[in-house]
């Protein structure tokens, strides 16, 4: 921490008691640059309750048409972005900036967690070497280890498995979750440095227990406005529609079915 020592009576040290709550609002990463730059030294931050979340955003329009420009973002489960790069180019020039970024801001040393596009065994293995979790999915851009994992699930016991029921917005779902030990796998060498050790499979189901919502009905017609309107053919009927809802207007015939002429209201 930088403080002036000349006798300025307007600059007061920050108190003990309101350090640690100004150091709470500050953004790490920018922080650490910054003293960095400074000092030439990194400070290593050993906060390791929390899981950071890894994913690239496009940013559209910033570019000519037929350019793709990203921003890959860090962000913890308050929603605060913790570490953030630029990258231009398709998606799968992803991967390199998003390694760099876990090396830049020392999150390979921490829980991450990553989309299944930057699964692959570089990247895995640059955070088992570094001391660091993640968690990621397994999907058909890995199909071997894909494949692997779905035999693993149909021939063996889990571990463990826990079952979750939510209700909300008329809606139940129940979530199934399953932990599975990775040992029984015989993986291929370019996975040997990634420390891959339990699959979790969840498996979810949704059901609709919203209450049928009560038919919407018009207002009826007056008879000025039942005068007003023109006599049709025979077989003919208006039809009032008014924000969805829809009524035939028999005035004048008596026979069904009708054919319909919209009636605007």
């Amino acid at each position: 921490m930088v403080v002036r020592t000349d006798p300025n009576p307007k600059i007061k040290p920050i108190s003990r008691a309101h350090l640690p709550r100004l150091l709470d609002g500050l953004n790490w990463s920018v922080l650490n640059e910054l003293i960095d730059r400074c000092f030439g030294v990194r400070i290593q931050c050993h906060e390791t309750s929390k899981w950071v979340a890894i994913d690239g955003k496009a940013l559209r329009g910033t570019l000519d048409a037929g350019d793709k420009q990203n921003l890959i973002l860090a962000v913890v489960d308050t929603g605060e972005v913790v570490a953030q790069t630029p990258q231009c180019g398709d998606k799968s020039s992803e991967i390199p900036v998003v390694r760099a970024l876990l090396n830049d801001s020392g999150l390979e040393k921490q829980k991450v967690s990553l989309d299944a596009h930057y699964f692959n065994p570089t990247t895995t293995t640059q955070i088992h070497q570094a001391g660091g979790v993640y968690l990621t999915q397994v999907k058909e851009n890995q199909a071997i280890f894909h494949q692997q994992c779905k035999d693993l699930h149909a021939k063996f016991l889990p571990l463990a498995e826990t079952i979750n029921h939510e209700k909300a917005h008329g809606r139940v779902t129940t979530r199934k979750s399953q932990l599975f030990d990775l040992a029984p796998l015989t993986l291929n060498s370019r996975w040997k440095n990634s420390g891959l050790s339990t699959l979790m499979v969840l498996e979810r189901e949704t059901f609709d227990v919203s209450k049928p919502k009560a038919p919407k009905t018009l207002p009826p017609l007056t008879a000025e406005e039942l005068a007003e309107l023109p006599r049709l053919p025979t077989g003919w009927a208006w039809v009032r529609l008014i924000e969805g809802c829809e009524e035939v207007v028999d005035c004048h015939n008596k026979t069904a079915p009708f054919k319909t002429q919209e009636l605007s209201w």
